[in-house]
């Protein structure tokens, strides 16, 4: 019986060795598990901080292929999670990559510098800022009190030209809202505010605007296409800019600024004295020349508007919209005025 006893402890030990090693074993392949997903989650998060930074590289343009992945057996159910989670990660970078080619990636990636205008611009610029330099100061004073002491015919008084651009470079602003605020919704910058404050500022503040003009229908082939309805336009734009009355409304202004400037008269009983009166006054006076180069520039602008402006209305002879355009500025205000008054009239729906 003590032998017998003496084997059963022995076989007793035996048994809670070999348990301890198991227990052992299935300790340590816990640890190898743990760590092996410890280090794919660091792989997975390096892996995705890299593809983030070079996402506008790689992937902007490109087509995301994916192939298929042969797995070891030995992958746990925590690391296929994890390798699902990185594909999710590439397919969402994909994804905004892809939103952001279409949406532009931001307010000033749309913006487009019309050349021409902005030269324009900048020119303007330029020259208003010699003359006002160079130019004797107490010249243009002369004018300014003129024009406040009588805002009527302060300035006619002085001379009739004068008084006409005097007058008409701030009504400039309604021609150029018919042929600007059609295609306005197209553009980048609203255009509102900036043809209110041409009224005073002429293309000083406008040419920020056409800066960025954007020709739209112009650049399509399709007339159909850059036809435009009454129903595709603002309400101010539908019911004011686009009534034949208020357009003629705006004809019998300018003829009445004509009248009040005296220009008529002027011309026809003194017409060398009240040219020569205006040259001179452009050459000394800041004011002068700055209004005279600003309606020059705001009634080319406004004519090379013309073609895209009868495309919209279904004229499909870009020879006969160019011609139209060209008169503009051969008589020069009367005809950008008159030409709004009679441009075709765009169909209701």
């Amino acid at each position: 019986e003590k032998v017998l006893f003496s084997v059963h402890c022995v076989e007793l030990d035996v048994w809670s060795a070999q348990t301890k090693e198991h227990t052992m074993k299935v300790r340590a392949s816990s640890i190898v598990t743990a760590l092996t997903v410890v280090a794919t989650t660091v792989d997975s998060a390096s892996a995705f901080t890299t593809s983030h930074t070079t996402a506008t590289r790689v992937a902007k343009k490109s087509s995301f292929q994916t192939k298929p992945t042969l797995l070891p057996a030995s992958t746990t159910q925590s690391q296929l999670l994890i390798l699902d989670q990185e594909k999710s990660n590439l397919n969402l970078l994909k994804s905004t990559s892809e939103n952001i080619d279409e949406e532009g990636g931001g307010f000033f990636n749309g913006i487009q510098v019309n050349i021409p205008y902005a030269l324009a611009f900048a020119g303007f610029l330029g020259f208003a800022t010699y003359v006002t330099n160079t130019l004797p100061a107490e010249n243009t004073d002369v004018i300014l009190n003129a024009f406040f002491a009588d805002p009527q015919h302060g300035v006619s008084d002085i001379n009739a030209i004068l008084g006409f651009i005097w007058n008409v470079v701030g009504l400039y602003s309604v021609p150029l809202s018919c042929l600007i605020m059609p295609g306005a919704k197209e553009q980048k910058l609203p255009a509102t505010p900036f043809l209110i404050g041409s009224s005073f500022g002429g293309y000083g503040v406008l040419g920020i605007y056409a800066s960025t003009w954007k020709s739209t229908s112009a650049a399509d082939e399709d007339v159909e296409a850059a036809m435009m309805k009454k129903s595709d336009l603002g309400w101010f734009t539908a019911n004011v800019l686009e009534n034949k009355l208020f357009n003629w409304a705006m004809v019998a202004l300018l003829l009445n600024i004509v009248d009040t400037a005296g220009l008529v008269d002027a011309m026809l009983t003194n017409p060398g004295q009240t040219v020569q009166g205006y040259v001179e006054l452009f050459k000394s006076s800041a004011l002068v020349s700055a209004s005279s180069v600003d309606l020059t520039i705001l009634t080319t602008v406004a004519a090379s508007l013309i073609p895209d402006d009868l495309k919209r209305r279904g004229v499909t002879d870009s020879g006969k919209a160019n011609l139209v355009a060209l008169s503009t500025l051969l008589l020069p205000v009367f005809g950008l005025f008159t030409y709004c008054a009679l441009r075709p009239t765009m169909e209701e729906d």
